[in-house]
């Protein structure tokens, strides 16, 4: 969870996306990571390696600035006590 204390993270600056690397498989083959985006317009699986760079340093930069498993829980349920009253 990215708190909103975390504003102006290199989150903001890309839309959704998944990062996809793939293991070394048996067969010896290896196979490039590939970023999947989709939007109102469709979807797209981009290889090129400016654009794999560019998430994988978003990645980076939104765990620096996620919350811990605990904080995240604490956060919730702080939430959910203000909303139940």
């Amino acid at each position: 969870m990215i708190p909103f204390s975390a504003f102006g993270h290199a989150g903001l600056s890309v839309q959704s996306f998944s990062l996809m690397r793939f293991p070394l498989i048996l067969t010896k083959l290896v196979e490039p990571p590939v970023v999947y985006t989709e939007g109102a317009e469709g979807a797209l699986y981009v290889e090129r390696a400016d654009v794999i760079t560019r998430s994988s340093e978003a990645i980076t930069a939104l765990e620096q600035v996620a919350l811990t498993e605990r904080d995240t829980r604490v956060l919730v349920l702080k939430i959910a006590k203000e909303h139940a009253a």
